[in-house]
């Protein structure tokens, strides 16, 4: 990885510019322009050594004191030998904005109006749209996904210019199905973990969200609401719900619990089933709360019966649906599990090579020509990216 080193002569002022617009909003991008003087006290607030060229990662905001502001990402979009563009994603609290600008400023960097903050302007109309739809990314895989798919669509029209009006309109076709690849990575997929009590839902859970968030505990009910964390797996930004278990209860407030159970399956994008693998129930009651769901079945605690067998799949009223074993309790097969999940919800990896777009105008430009004999111009300058 190359790298820019913290070194070199004073050029004009370094600044620092708040692109985006004031007051609340969920991200916020602060785009500092600095030159090879301001680098190390750059590099210190960033938490890094030094900063990578052309490289989204993700990293700590610290103040003077070492304390931490926020966890952002950062992109640098310009480098040479007399000055270096980053942009800073931060979390869209003002508060938080306003003292990471205040940072910025006690370590030199000139407090400017957007239109003045250095930058290189987008090669086109489709890369400025991929850099204004970056802070709606998740995860840096989505956002290293996202600044890769300018260069892929220019491609992809280019080479439907060359095709019968047929193939063109199947084409169109093909890259608003690709849509959906910026939603798996600008939406929290949600998962609700669904099984009988004192199945491990709630070990399972706290393995998944990398947290204690919910109370382990032997005794059958404890989980009476659903609780939510959100963490990342394999760039893929993921919403685990922890439910109460299902099972024929007579304490009222318990079953209260189970009917909430069963209604948020209807908001949910997945279900993962976790099941007792020292001491498996019936299964087909459960599943059946939350037809045709992406399921997949956790076979939980097989580190206390590691020499059960599970099968590959299980027939859960018309479906089958693939197996894990797993201990939430060691971590054992949990990665596996995620990845069988993603598997579920259609995540291939190949998907992500493919050219997509993102934006609702390109949706609109490629639906126009997927009905009709137009064309898509492979000057990018002429889609509707407005």
């Amino acid at each position: 990885m190359t790298a820019i080193p913290a070194t070199g002569l004073s050029d004009p002022p370094s600044n620092a510019a708040l692109l985006t617009a004031p007051g609340p909003a969920a991200i916020a991008t602060i785009r500092v322009s600095a030159t090879p003087q301001s680098l190390p006290p750059l590099c210190r607030l960033l938490s890094v050594e030094q900063l990578p060229t052309r490289q989204i990662f993700r990293t700590a905001l610290r103040d003077a004191a070492n304390e931490p502001i926020d966890d952002i990402l950062a992109v640098v979009t310009h480098h040479d030998a007399h000055r270096t563009t980053i942009e800073l994603h931060l979390h869209g609290n003002p508060w938080l904005v306003e003292r990471a600008l205040r940072e910025l400023q006690q370590a030199g960097f000139e407090r400017t109006a957007a239109d003045a903050a250095f930058g290189t302007p987008p090669a086109d109309a489709l890369e400025a749209a991929a850099w204004a739809a970056l802070p709606q990314m998740l995860t840096s895989a989505g956002a290293r996904w996202l600044l890769s798919q300018p260069a892929r669509l220019r491609a992809e029209l280019q080479r439907m210019r060359g095709l019968s009006d047929a193939d063109h309109r199947a084409a169109c076709r093909t890259l608003l199905h690709e849509l959906t690849v910026f939603d798996w990575f600008a939406r929290s997929t949600r998962v609700a973990l669904l099984g009988p009590p004192n199945a491990g839902k709630s070990t399972l859970m706290n393995r998944l969200a990398g947290s204690a968030v919910s109370i382990v505990s032997p005794v059958a009910g404890t989980t009476r609401d659903w609780i939510e964390a959100a963490s990342e797996h394999h760039g893929y930004p993921l919403t685990w719900v922890d439910t109460a278990g299902v099972r024929d209860a007579s304490d009222e407030l318990e079953r209260e619990s189970i009917r909430r159970t069963q209604s948020i399956l209807a908001d949910v994008d997945a279900v993962i089933l976790v099941v007792d693998g020292a001491q498996p129930t019936a299964l087909p009651t459960i599943s059946s709360t939350s037809p045709g769901k992406p399921l997949v079945v956790a076979w939980n605690k097989c580190d206390l019966s590691p020499h059960s067998d599970s099968p590959g799949s299980l027939a859960l009223s018309d479906a089958a649906h693939p197996i894990v074993p797993c201990s939430a309790t060691t971590g054992a097969g949990v990665d596996d599990l995620v990845k069988t999940l993603l598997a579920a919800l259609g995540r291939a990896p190949d998907i992500l090579e493919r050219p997509g777009i993102f934006c609702p105008a390109h949706a609109r430009s490629l639906l126009r020509a997927a009905d009709s004999a137009q064309r898509i111009d492979p000057d990018i300058a002429q889609l509707d990216c407005g």
